[in-house]
């Protein structure tokens, strides 16, 4: 973590701070959660877009358009200065993947305030699907069989030769949502198992090619300081959006998880938000299969746990104590769930457990005391929308388009 001088941290006031990525609900989660602590921190948001959900949230301060970061880091990390500096910022928390642009520019940002994020050169490995498992595989953890592909020859050999009966998942090294990934289940001997063309591969594109696992899959969402965990979630990605974003969330007490998490980050001695995605096999080992180190959907399963501010700014108040999700702590993506969760239904007794999963679960953006950020999400998405059309991009990857960093150098 960048630190000032001047830490303001353990004085017992009211702290200000900036969160990036108005846009995402989970933004809009942690600015209520500062915000409605009884210390009543003030709450700043800085996004590229016109409209996003934090803009007209009620926990929100004030809103400020910043140039996109991916067209200009630079211009990017000088207006977050002019906003810390202007307003008396305490804490930067960058939220979705602009953090990868907040790192780089930390040394300056430092000055002026607390930078809650890990070093670039740390984000880039692990924000990188080949560097992460590498990088697991060299600390002890068990992965999944992985290579990298830089070239389309490779990719259409990699895919028309998948191992039977263990298939192959292929996917970039850089992406998001699951966006482009094409599972190769297991075939029986003989059969061919791919027969389309290949996507872009290059060596600036690289794709990898990674062992199917069959089981169930897991997530984990974290807060950490130089290695120490502070918070801790855990939930199985039981309805999602395609093969995509997790939509309904509800609390996972599994102990191996916490565990495997817990001894990563004190290898890496991580500092900032973490998540990672696992399978779960039959027999109970975890397969890691990507790392996101920026804030993901399990930070809502924290509402309603005392001292998720504390989590972030004054970590030694907590006495040592890690912070979890409360068992009833449910929530959901409501219109993803009416949308997509209802598909994968195939029996009576799936749709009961979709009905009761609905039922129990809170909506992530609605909130009857701070209802329009759930008018100005229809406004988003046809903003999105229209930056999906002009680009020839769908709508989910409209949704990153200006914030993403896919490896490209400066």
């Amino acid at each position: 973590m960048n630190t000032k001088a001047d830490d303001p941290r353990g004085e017992g006031r009211p702290l200000t701070f900036l969160l990036t990525g108005g846009r995402a609900p989970v933004t809009l989660e942690l600015a209520r959660l500062l915000a409605g602590t009884g210390a009543g921190h003030r709450v700043f948001i800085a996004e590229s877009l016109e409209r996003h959900l934090c803009r007209v949230s009620r926990a929100v301060a004030g809103s400020f358009v910043v140039p996109p970061p991916r067209e200009n880091v630079e211009a990017y990390v000088e207006a977050l200065t002019g906003i810390v500096r202007k307003y008396d910022v305490d804490m930067l928390i960058p939220t979705c993947e602009e953090v990868m642009y907040v790192s780089q520019g930390a040394e300056a940002l430092s000055e002026y305030c607390t930078v809650f994020a890990d070093s670039f050169a740390k984000l880039k490995r692990l924000h990188s699907k080949w560097a992460f498992i590498r990088r697991a595989e060299e600390l002890g953890f068990r992965v999944p069989a992985t290579r990298l592909i830089a070239s389309a020859d490779e990719w259409l050999a990699a895919a028309e030769h998948a191992p039977a009966p263990d298939g192959l998942v292929l996917k970039p090294v850089f992406s998001r949502f699951a966006a482009k990934v094409v599972v190769i289940e297991p075939k029986k001997a003989g059969e061919r198992p791919w027969c389309g063309a290949a996507p872009e591969v290059t060596a600036a594109c690289p794709w990898i090619a990674q062992q199917y696992i069959s089981g169930r899959q897991l997530c984990t969402y974290t807060i950490v300081h130089d290695g120490t965990v502070v918070a801790h979630t855990a939930y199985e990605a039981r309805y999602t959006a395609g093969r995509g974003a997790c939509i309904q969330f509800q609390p996972l007490e599994h102990p191996v998880a916490a565990e495997w998490v817990n001894r990563f980050v004190r290898l890496e001695r991580f500092t900032g938000q973490i998540a990672f995605d696992f399978i779960e096999t039959t027999d109970g080992t975890l397969y890691p299969l990507e790392c996101n180190p920026r804030a993901t959907s399990g930070l809502h399963l924290l509402r309603d746990t005392p001292g998720v501010d504390l989590a972030f700014a004054a970590p030694d108040k907590l006495g040592g104590k890690m912070l979890v999700a409360a068992a009833e702590a449910k929530a959901m993506v409501a219109p993803a769930m009416l949308l997509y969760g209802m598909r994968g239904v195939r029996s009576w007794s799936g749709w009961k457990a979709w009905v009761q999963a609905f039922a129990s679960s809170r909506d992530v953006v609605f909130h009857q005391s701070d209802w329009r950020p759930a008018i100005e999400q229809l406004r988003l998405l046809r903003l999105l929308h229209g930056i999906g059309k002009q680009r020839k991009i769908t709508l989910m990857e409209a949704s990153t388009y200006d914030i993403e960093w896919n490896g490209e150098q400066r």
